[in-house]
């Protein structure tokens, strides 16, 4: 399954498009003449195109390459900051009939169940969703296709509910490292048993930016021992 995000339709057109996802169908712009239908022009040669089919093909021809199953996100729509998806059920179409707006006549049907609205800043986005679903230009590809079902299933199930937009990014590394935190745990006990977990730990504070001073605790009667009771003292400047 691809991703594909489509511009903000201009003022005239944001409303027609919204009201038109609703309905469960997708529209794309550069639909303004009747001889517009991509899977004619496909077959058609260059040479006997018009100026403005030649200009569509341009624009819109990657719109056969949307494959059903496929999801499309339509970028600030309803309105700035938010967008709305849904996965494709039925392939590329074209309105033969001019619409009100005489315009966004090639469409895609998506289904009811699967559309969904959202900020685009919402913490149940992925951070690299959110950023991907910035204007780039009349369309492109989401390529983050893990992370954004991700962010579909957080979204549908609100998973996450952090108030703070700069813990965001802190909740989705820690749920990328967790597969492998047990693993390298395991690892740094095996390669620093006892003391030498100190002195490892060590090593890594003094390598840390601002730190000035790094003291490992003694060993033997009188000091602590074990993984539960490791204290360094950690002296930063300030900047």
């Amino acid at each position: 399954m691809k991703i594909w995000a489509f511009n903000t339709p201009n003022d005239s057109s944001l409303h027609f498009v919204s009201e038109s996802l609703k309905q469960g169908v997708s529209r794309f712009g550069w639909g303004y003449i009747d001889t517009a239908d991509i899977r004619k022009l496909e077959s058609k040669p260059w040479k006997d195109m018009s100026k403005d089919e030649l200009l569509i093909w341009s624009k819109a021809s990657f719109l056969s390459k949307i494959r059903k199953g496929d999801w499309i996100v339509h970028i600030n729509v309803p309105h700035w900051g938010t967008v709305t998806t849904g996965q494709v059920i039925k392939e590329y179409d074209f309105e033969k009939e001019d619409n009100e707006i005489s315009d966004f006549r090639h469409f895609f049907k998506l289904g009811l169940k699967s559309i969904i609205k959202f900020d685009r800043n919402n913490p149940n986005v992925h951070p690299l969703v959110s950023r991907k679903l910035k204007l780039r230009g009349k369309h492109w590809r989401v390529y983050a296709e893990k992370e954004f079902f991700e962010t579909i299933e957080n979204l549908k199930n609100g998973n996450i509910s952090i108030q703070e937009n700069s813990r965001i990014g802190v909740h989705y590394l820690k749920n990328e490292l967790k597969p492998f935190y047990d693993k390298i745990t395991k690892i740094i006990h095996n390669t620093h048993p006892e003391k030498k977990l100190e002195y490892f730990l060590a090593d890594v504070f003094e390598n840390m930016p601002n730190v000035t001073e790094v003291k490992v605790n003694g060993s033997g009667w009188g000091f602590n021992a074990g993984v539960n009771h490791y204290h360094f003292p950690v002296k930063t400047t300030t900047t």
